[in-house]
């Protein structure tokens, strides 16, 4: 007997989704959006709320600059010479253009906007430039050329 359901997700497939998020705070920062929803503007429960969201936000930015540094770190002190690509991430993070519906004026057709949205996070979560400006700045230290 075969089921037509596709198979859940475990937790553990989405582990390379959720960038420099643990599961535990994914979960919670989910928790506060909804909750962000529900405040009213301008009260101190949503300053409250904004605060944790901060918080997490944080967290994740300092666990990404600590991960750069300690790449470049890596990079330089192995490598003599370290070449970095020079990508157009404005360009690759580019919104996706609407496309009209022909038999429907004033409507428009899917066009993907909610995958690119995915793949533009993706991309920005990262942190490519961050990371180039901690190899330029360790390079001065080691004597590694970055062109």
């Amino acid at each position: 007997m075969s089921s037509t359901k596709p198979p859940r997700q475990a937790e553990q497939d989405r582990q390379g989704d959720l960038g420099y998020l643990t599961p535990d705070e994914a979960e919670r920062y989910l928790r506060l959006q909804r909750r962000l929803a529900r405040t009213t503007k301008g009260s101190k429960r949503r300053k409250t709320v904004m605060a944790a969201m901060r918080q997490i936000m944080r967290r994740v930015r300092w666990r990404r600059a600590d991960f750069n540094a300690q790449a470049a770190h890596r990079l330089t002190r192995r490598d003599g010479h370290v070449v970095v690509e020079d990508l157009n991430t404005e360009g690759m993070t580019a919104a996706v253009k609407p496309k009209p519906d022909p038999d429907r004026p004033g409507r428009f057709l899917r066009n993907g906007a909610a995958a690119k949205a995915g793949l533009n996070k993706a991309i920005l979560d990262k942190g490519w430039y961050d990371l180039e400006v901690a190899l330029r700045a360790k390079a001065r230290y080691t004597g590694s050329t970055i062109p």
